[in-house]
């Protein structure tokens, strides 16, 4: 990061040239998570808890952001995802306890189930690199502060912390001079909330449009 700042400084300091921003908006979608080394199904490491990783991270979400240009090829954003998604699955704490079966089910004791959902929101840092295409690498942070409590058994209150970050690697293809679609790998260290002792990977899809207000004045 200190050779990045220091390159950066120099090439302002090399060429006159300003730091300009644009506003971005899309949509994004983004795959269930995967093992990393054998792209196999995440196994829980606590059968006990009513998360539902799938419905959780996979989907889709809004998104607006801000671009910080740097000379002509360096890029720093912000964007935020907005969604309103599953946290985890409640019951009928009248009921028994449950458990998660091997392929993914679950198992109750009595048959209501009801998904919670929230607003949530993933924050995405991006640091870009543009020739004919921008290259990219950067940080996530998914599920932003959200922990749920849950009782199981009925009778203990207990807390699951479900943000986690990751590391992701990217490539931006323009559509037609007018939309950008941005490709993703998302690498998962260790603290995804369905097992936090294996490394996964995501993917997402992001298509959206940046907005270029000094285009008027720089024809001029």
């Amino acid at each position: 990061m200190t050779v990045l700042i220091l390159i950066i400084s120099s090439d302002l300091g090399a060429q006159d040239k300003i730091i300009e921003f644009y506003p971005t908006a899309g949509i994004t979608w983004r795959s269930t998570a995967m093992n990393f080394f054998n792209f196999g199904a995440v196994i829980p490491d606590d059968y006990t808890r009513p998360y539902d990783y799938e419905r959780n991270v996979q989907g889709v979400s809004l998104n607006i952001g801000l671009q910080v240009q740097f000379l002509d090829h360096l890029t720093l954003e912000y964007y935020p995802n907005l969604r309103y998604d599953v946290l985890y699955v409640e019951f009928d704490p009248a009921g028994k306890e449950f458990i998660r079966l091997i392929n993914g089910d679950s198992l109750f004791f009595n048959d209501k189930v009801i998904y919670i959902k929230d607003f949530i929101i993933d924050h995405n840092w991006n640091l870009s690199y543009k020739k004919k295409l921008t290259y990219g690498v950067g940080i996530s942070i998914v599920n932003a502060n959200k922990v749920y409590t849950f009782y199981n058994p009925p009778t203990l209150k207990r807390y699951h912390n479900i943000e986690f970050k990751t590391y992701n690697a990217f490539i931006v293809i323009p559509i037609k001079k007018i939309l950008n679609l941005e490709i993703k790998a998302m690498y998962i260290p260790r603290d995804f909330p369905e097992n936090p002792n294996e490394e996964y990977m995501m993917y997402s899809l992001r298509l959206y449009y940046k907005f270029d207000f000094l285009k008027k004045k720089k024809i001029d």
